[in-house]
């Protein structure tokens, strides 16, 4: 599911116009119109103003609006790639209770197929499944030394939603928003006491007091998922030496950053999302192309393995170097001159 979506009553009336609904219209006209509204728009919105944003999307669009509304329909590096491959075959071996070479399988099928529809193919497919291999195993690591055993129930890949009604704004001409994301694990207790886990695959951990206080994921999860615990585990940050796995008993399980939240602070946040999120879905609303959002600051982001625009010289973004910008679309020239080229060989 891409990263935001917009519906708004015009489409929706010229909808029920093309399928001719009206009072006494055909079951076959209502089976059209129905057929023809979005999968993700709940019925009783149709016929409104509703923006639909996940929390991955918000994130992005706070570092650059135009990247993130371009990076509308997803696309993927390798390193993003290895970590869903490796969450599928984690996810298939803690809801089978088993580490199986055939589960293994079809979970990361799956997810080669999905990413095969969206136009990603490895460009190393021996190092790229050895890459995911290594981090599907150290997902599972985690989850047997610290997880296991201890909930009466773990469900894995929750997806869940928010719905905020901002009609009695009158300054708005949004009706809706939809914010929507999915947990990689949520743990039950006996007593109802739930824990939620994102597995992070990434090389590089962030600082915990901004995950704890600023980040969005934790501010949306926790209402989301109704979540008194929230762990980001990041297993791969550690960089073991020799490729050994780490012993997660000796590092006293490093790697993890840890936030808590009572009833009261779920409620705060389940408030702020929907102030804070109503500009970006009016920014939406008025226009889905990447071309009227606005840049945003030059950071790591700014690189062609990670922003589309920029990886098409359409943009240098807010840099005013002009010698890093240079190097910058050189390199992804040659990036790209050297994954076509795997791939024309393949």
């Amino acid at each position: 599911m891409p990263g935001f979506d917009v519906w708004t009553r015009e489409a929706d009336a010229a909808l029920a116009e093309d399928c001719g609904i009206g009072p006494y219209c055909s079951d076959a006209a209502q089976a059209a119109y129905e057929a023809g509204s979005p999968d993700w728009l709940p019925e009783r919105l149709r016929g409104a103003n509703v923006v639909r944003l996940s929390q991955s999307f918000v994130t992005s669009f706070l570092m650059c609006p135009r990247s993130a509304v371009a990076e509308r329909r997803a696309t993927y590096g390798e390193a993003a790639a290895a970590g869903i491959i490796a969450h599928a075959i984690a996810d298939g071996r803690i809801s089978s209770q088993a580490v199986d070479p055939d589960i293994d399988a079809r979970f990361r099928q799956e997810k080669l197929d999905e990413l095969g529809a969206a136009g990603w193919f490895p460009a190393d497919p021996d190092s790229f499944h050895r890459d995911a291999a290594y981090k599907a195993d150290l997902l599972t690591e985690v989850y047997l030394e610290k997880y296991h055993g201890q909930y009466a129930e773990v469900l894995t890949e929750q997806s869940g939603q928010l719905l905020y009604d901002v009609r009695s704004n009158p300054n708005t001409r949004v009706d809706f928003i939809l914010v929507t994301g999915t947990c990689d694990l949520i743990l039950v207790s006996e007593s109802g006491w739930r824990v939620g886990v994102d597995w992070k695959t990434g090389s590089k951990m962030p600082e915990p007091w901004e995950v704890q206080r600023y980040g969005i994921q934790r501010r949306v999860y926790a209402p989301m998922f109704d979540l008194e615990e929230l762990h980001f585990e990041y297993p791969y940050a550690l960089k073991p030496e020799n490729n050994r796995k780490p012993n997660w008993v000796a590092d006293r399980y490093k790697g993890v950053i840890s936030c808590y939240s009572n009833s009261d602070e779920r409620e705060a946040f389940r408030q702020q999302i929907g102030e804070q999120f109503l500009p970006i879905a009016e920014a939406l609303l008025e226009s889905t192309d990447y071309n009227d959002h606005h840049i945003g600051p030059s950071n790591w982001h700014c690189s062609a393995k990670w922003c589309q625009v920029f990886a098409r010289h359409e943009c240098i973004g807010a840099q005013t170097e002009l010698a890093w910008v240079r190097k910058s679309h050189e390199d992804a020239a040659k990036d790209t001159r050297s994954i076509s080229t795997k791939r024309g060989k393949q």
